[in-house]
């Protein structure tokens, strides 16, 4: 009767490494490995989305004036204080699979749309072989109009510089363009009877 050869020791795979790995820095089991690589995957990219938005929220707020902070301020933490009862209705009422999955594409929705707004108007070209973003004549012509009230601005700076947009973009396009980035920015009906005084 033959002898039965030892087993061979198994090779340890990457994947093994790192489960060891894991095992000595937190208290996880075999089948957790997927959902606490998924948890962390999941929150360095809401840390990361969330110091990327911050100085966005930051210039956009600045862009009121310094004096306004205090009411932007004031304005969130009464929005805030308001929705989260809301919230925590919304939460006790479904379950919290169902609950999570539509909030955070309620919110991933809200971000594309901020981020395709922001674009809207946004042009590239290339200066000195740079390549550089500016906004659109179009876009500027509007944001003369919503700024009017700003020092330095006001209603006859607006109304020149949309003078000058019709006189060297003359056609019905240029116009379709100017409705398009005064209805995004809430200008369509201030901007209406100087478009038609223009025409």
């Amino acid at each position: 009767m033959h002898a039965m050869p030892p087993d061979r020791p198994r090779l340890a795979t990457p994947t093994d490494a790192a489960q060891h790995l894991l095992r000595r820095l937190v208290d996880v089991r075999p089948g957790e490995t997927a959902a606490l690589m998924a948890g962390f995957a999941y929150f360095f990219c809401l840390l990361s989305g969330y110091y990327l938005l911050r100085p966005l929220r930051d210039a956009m707020g600045l862009v009121g004036g310094a004096g306004q902070l205090q009411w932007l301020f004031t304005a969130t933490f009464v929005v805030m204080l308001a929705l989260v009862p809301v919230f925590g209705w919304l939460a006790r009422r479904w379950p919290p699979s169902r609950f999570v999955a539509i909030i955070y594409r309620f919110f991933a929705f809200n971000i594309l749309c901020f981020g395709a707004l922001f674009a809207a108007g946004v042009q590239e070209r290339v200066v000195d072989q740079v390549r550089v973003r500016l906004f659109s004549p179009a876009k500027t012509v509007v944001d003369c109009f919503r700024f009017r009230g700003r020092p330095g601005l006001g209603v006859p700076v607006a109304v020149a510089a949309l003078r000058e947009f019709l006189k060297l973009h003359p056609g019905e396009d240029a116009r379709d363009e100017l409705r398009r980035h005064a209805a995004l920015a809430r200008m369509a009906t201030v901007m209406r009877p100087y478009l038609e005084a223009l025409a």
